[in-house]
């Protein structure tokens, strides 16, 4: 885990917060429903980010009613970025990416260079937090188009390629990519005093994550080398946040190299500068985090104890968190240095169940996947086979109480005096059942956390299958940027959307409490958003509908159908619509009996050619359903007359792996 994992990327966050903190507030949204559409741009820039989230709704509708009315071409694309802008700033990220692509598609909007450059910068933040690393790749080639064509990027956006080679792990080119881009920030006259010290030390970050612990800590100096110089007399708040962070990063080295006595002065300065200022919570409660791990190797559990204190209450704005999976392992350990095992284990599995929903690290787990599978089958096997004994147990312990009250009763009659001995045994013998009860008790506990651990371990090898499927989509499209021919373009962007299925069931088995089944309708309507999104035409008005209620499949089935649902719809949205302005997509997974099912795909479009014979095309797209259908061992039919549909009826697969009924493709 890397320590400085949530105070690196990246300091200009300080800057930001501290334009944020002397912003406007929306006094009356009366007085804002009275301003023109231009006063009210001039006033939505003026707010901070906190009050656009707190007013999203009424500021997206307020925009949304006058939108029509707006003459002034300028005034209307300004709108249109500040409609996009609060659909991020409320998580909605891909209605985002559509107001931005249908403003650079539209051609009456006269778009400058300028303009695209802000819609370019723009989508690139809503693709990040989509983890669409191919699209984040083909914008920032077109920015670099437009930056060679003179046109100014905006400079706190000028890690532009080394952030993308660290969200993908590749730190060595990040290293390299940034140091270009620091050479081109000290060209600019325009910069800022604070964004050389917030370079160097993103610099000192990338080195830290490579674990040349020595580079990071001459970065990290340089960084504040440049404070001294260029803020220490211009504005004493930058300067006093930024030394503190970057402290506070130093400080995650000595931790790194156990040096606690000197990490501790700098994470306590670090601290009371994140305290005083309340802009980073995050930030401070990971310095509070580094502080609880070197009272706990120095032995002093009583500042340790006081550390957790102080974090609990700054936990509550900071849900899935780095932070917060920092402060639980903290715990865990503090509990298992006093020998408390249960509250140990408790927070272990809390900080386990948070991780899973933020580790981006993808690491190739099939081989430990393939293990861990038999390992699961191998508990279930001893849990059984504990019961069993369990069952075995009592029902000797009955047949063995009953012969001795019978063997006491007789005895009774012959001779009162081994009444007492026959008493002694019967004491005893308890007591060994009792014993071995406890004994059986204590490995049924152990086997159930054991199970829930592997269920734990299972959904992180989805995660990061799906990750390894996400990396792989983007080196096909660093592949694609240095190819020129359109026809293997069009093939590595078509094998990209085939990944993107594939990845897409592993996230929905990750993100699911039931992590052996997919909800198709969930999984159909995400993925239909995606390819949406690649293939959409702000010309044509394609709507897509999909009915999949109540249907989960497992892997097996589920990732056959995603394929074949991609390829149909892919192939809908390029051929279908040619020449018409609007149609309808839908797809549908109906249960037509008890395991049999019906995939459905079909558009109202231009329909098939009548001499069309699926057995005579050459169509990699077809051949891949064809063969697809044949796994699921299903029937396939293609009818072309009224826009083309596409049928699969096939059978659910039991867990021996057969079908319940076979139907030839």
């Amino acid at each position: 885990m890397s320590i400085l994992n949530s105070k690196s990327l990246f300091t200009l966050v300080f800057c930001f917060l501290l334009f944020e903190a002397s912003s406007q507030h929306l006094n009356s949204k009366a007085e804002f429903e009275s301003l023109d559409a231009n006063q009210k741009i001039i006033l939505y820039k003026s707010l901070a980010d906190s009050v656009k989230i707190k007013n999203n709704s009424f500021l997206i509708k307020n925009f949304k009613e006058n939108i029509n009315e707006i003459k002034n071409i300028t005034t209307l694309f300004k709108v249109k970025l500040a409609i996009a802008e609060l659909n991020y700033l409320a998580g909605d990220y891909i209605q985002s990416v559509n107001v931005l692509n249908r403003t650079l598609d539209n051609k009456n909007n006269n778009l400058t260079a300028s303009d695209s450059m802000s819609i370019y910068d723009n989508l690139k933040k809503s693709y990040y937090k989509l983890y669409l690393y191919p699209e984040i790749f083909e914008v920032n080639s077109k920015i670099q188009k437009l930056i060679n064509n003179e046109v100014e990027y905006p400079l706190w956006s000028y890690n532009m390629n080394s952030k993308l080679y660290a969200n993908l792990y590749q730190f060595d080119k990040a290293v390299f990519a940034l140091k270009k881009e620091i050479k081109e920030l000290k060209k600019s006259k325009n910069r800022d005093s604070l964004i050389i010290p917030s370079a160097y030390n993103d610099l000192g970050y990338y080195y830290f994550s490579s674990k040349k612990y020595d580079s990071a800590l001459v970065n990290f100096n340089k960084s504040l080398e440049y404070a001294d110089k260029s803020l220490k007399n211009i504005s004493s708040e930058q300067y006093k946040q930024i030394t503190a962070v970057v402290k506070g990063n130093i400080a995650g080295i000595y931790v790194n190299r156990k040096m606690y006595n000197e990490a501790i002065p700098l994470l306590l300065e670090d601290i009371a500068v994140g305290i005083e200022s309340k802009l980073n919570i995050g930030s401070t409660v990971h310095s509070y985090n580094l502080l609880a791990i070197c009272y706990l190797e120095l032995g002093d559990f009583k500042k340790a104890n006081e550390i957790f204190k102080n974090i609990k209450p700054l936990l509550i704005e900071l849900p899935h968190n780095p932070a917060q999976v920092g402060y639980l392992k903290n715990k865990a350990n503090y509990y298992n240095k006093i020998q408390n095992s249960d509250s140990s284990n408790y927070y272990y599995k809390e900080a386990f169940r948070i991780k899973d929903f933020m580790d981006k690290k993808g690491r190739n787990q099939i081989l430990a996947g393939n293990e861990l599978i038999y390992s699961i089958t191998e508990e279930h096997r001893l849990l059984k086979k504990h019961e069993t004994d369990l069952k075995n147990q009592e029902l000797v312990l009955k047949n063995k109480q009953k012969n001795i009250l019978v063997f006491f009763a007789l005895l009774l009659l012959l001779l009162l005096a081994l009444s007492l001995f026959n008493s002694y045994k019967l004491k005893k013998s308890r007591k060994e059942v009792r014993q071995k009860n406890k004994e059986i008790t204590l490995k049924s506990e152990q086997v159930k956390i054991a199970l829930s651990e592997k269920e734990v371990l299972l959904k992180e090898v989805h995660h990061r299958v799906k990750n390894n499927l996400q990396v792989i989509s983007g080196l096909l499209e660093l592949q694609n940027i240095s190819v020129t021919d359109e026809s293997v373009k069009l093939a590595l962007k078509e094998g990209q959307n085939r990944i993107q299925s594939v990845a897409l069931v592993h996230k929905m088995m990750y993100q699911s409490e039931n992590v052996s089944k997919v909800n198709m309708q969930n999984y159909l309507e995400e993925l239909l958003q995606v390819l949406e999104l690649s293939y959409s035409n702000s010309q044509k008005h394609i709507q897509t509908r999909i009915n999949a209620k109540d249907v989960d499949f497992d892997v097996t089935m589920a990732v056959p159908i995603s394929l074949i649902v991609n390829e149909a719809v892919c192939n809908a949205y390029k051929h279908a619509f040619e020449n018409k302005k609007s149609g309808n997509i839908e797809v549908a997974i109906i249960k037509e009996k008890e395991r049999t099912y019906s995939l459905l795909i079909k558009d109202d479009g231009v329909g098939l050619p009548e001499e069309f014979d699926i057995k005579k095309l050459k169509s990699i797209g077809f051949d891949l359903i064809h063969g697809l259908a044949r796994q699921l061992k299903g029937k396939l039919t293609v009818n072309g007359t009224s826009g083309t549909e596409i049928k699969i009826t096939f059978s659910s697969i039991t867990k021996d792996g057969r079908s319940s009924k076979n139907i030839d493709c």
